[in-house]
């Protein structure tokens, strides 16, 4: 998919998805995973169970923009 995913000692990562993040965000919460939107910017995604990754891939691989963005483990507010 594209996707680089930091090592992280969390349970959340980021996903700068500008102005796919909104979609994204429907998209995550109608399935059931807990996400934190700033609009135009991207998500911040908080999982734990292996069945939650496993969604949010699934969730990315559908929404057009989601899948090639890069992630970090940090939100706009943290950097």
């Amino acid at each position: 998919m594209g996707l680089h995913v930091p090592e992280s000692h969390t349970n959340f990562v980021w996903l700068g998805l500008g102005e796919h993040t909104a979609a994204f965000a429907d998209a995550c919460r109608e399935a059931g995973v807990r996400v934190k939107a700033f609009p135009g910017e991207g998500a911040r995604i908080t999982v734990g169970e292996p069945e939650a990754v496993e969604l949010v891939i699934a969730v990315a691989s559908r929404v057009p923009g989601a899948a090639h963005e890069r992630t970090s483990c940090r939100s706009p507010q943290e950097r």
